[in-house]
């Protein structure tokens, strides 16, 4: 699963300027194809790695025992997760960031500046589940606590804490999903994989429409509640595609894992993740914003060109880093 959230991860920045996220790089013009494919590429991308992480702590705790106390986890993931935050988040005010003043610095680092929120995220994330699963809370609690805490989600805090109130959901639920592996694997038939897709295929079109239509809408409403409304309908939608998505993959590598030994290159490219993951939008954004490849190429090659170049520089340097000891600590 990794690869192929990596290719829409990558893919999804690369048409950031064609959905909108990402301010049109000068003589570029808008392409409603790459619009959607854009959309495609976000559906469940990062849902999708929240649930691998999800998946496989679950596993590292319940089957191989490992971190056997609260203060070795948190250990683990200060170094694992926040270090790098923190030392990439720096980097990226410096090559990319306005000076605002001193405390706004600190506050923006210390919740991951642009796209790095998610690796605190996923920190507060690894601390939740650690939580449900030594103290052993009932299922149906941790469902409705985190039922509760997707709608809460929508409430901006500081340091970016409300990202993993969404996100919690998709990481217990890998959990879960590791929990009853061996039922869903027998579950992986052709038959369910073809309707799985087509019910993807079917939410990720109607609930697009209906969450841009309500985007629109927010712009002309006035009423708080109604605004909330329309956020929490977002937020529902985007979790329903997300879990549609993960669903029909989870599916679809099951079916694939049960019939193919896994090569060392997909290992290898699954382990480059995280690196990608953190390198990625550095060479993006300097791509597009501080060379001359958007009028070098045009419109319709940018984020082909962009995704091609992104995915070599990044597994490269993310490569080289763990290379070195130091590397492989961090990344």
């Amino acid at each position: 699963m990794r690869p192929i959230l990596l290719v829409l991860l990558v893919s999804y920045h690369a048409f950031a300027p064609y959905v909108g996220t990402w301010s049109m790089p000068e003589g570029i013009h808008e392409v409603e194809v790459y619009r959607w494919l854009g959309f495609l590429s976000k559906a469940f991308r990062l849902e999708g790695f929240v649930f691998i992480s999800g998946y496989i702590f679950t596993f590292q705790v319940l089957e191989r025992r490992k971190f056997e106390s609260f203060s070795s986890l948190l250990t683990s993931k200060i170094q694992r997760l926040l270090i790098p935050s923190f030392i990439f988040s720096i980097a990226y005010l410096l090559c990319f960031g306005k000076y605002t003043g001193a405390a706004n610095a600190v506050m923006k680092i210390l919740g991951g500046v642009a796209h790095l929120w998610y690796l605190p995220c996923l920190f507060y994330c690894f601390l939740i589940q650690y939580l449900l699963l030594t103290n052993k809370v009932r299922r149906s609690s941790c469902i409705a606590l985190l039922a509760v805490m997707m709608l809460v989600s929508i409430v901006h805090l500081p340091l970016n804490l409300h990202m993993p109130l969404y996100y919690m959901t998709f990481f217990y639920g890998g959990g879960l999903f590791w929990q009853y592996s061996e039922k869903l694997k027998s579950k992986a038939t052709q038959k369910n994989i073809v309707l799985s897709w087509l019910i993807f295929i079917v939410l990720f079109v109607v609930l697009n429409i209906a969450m841009m239509n309500m985007t629109e809408l927010k712009a002309s409403v006035t009423s708080k509640l109604l605004r909330a409304g329309i956020y929490e309908f977002n937020t529902i939608s985007k979790a329903l595609l997300g879990w549609s998505g993960i669903m029909a993959l989870y599916l679809s590598a099951a079916k694939y894992c049960s019939g193919h030994a896994i090569g060392s290159f997909i290992l290898k490219v699954g382990v480059c993740g995280y690196g990608v993951y953190v390198f990625h939008q550095f060479i993006l954004v300097y791509l597009y914003r501080y060379t001359e490849l958007p009028t070098i190429v045009g419109t319709y090659l940018l984020p082909w060109v962009g995704i091609v170049i992104t995915t070599v520089v990044a597994v490269s340097l993310t490569l080289v880093v763990r290379s070195t000891k130091v590397g492989r600590k961090y990344l």
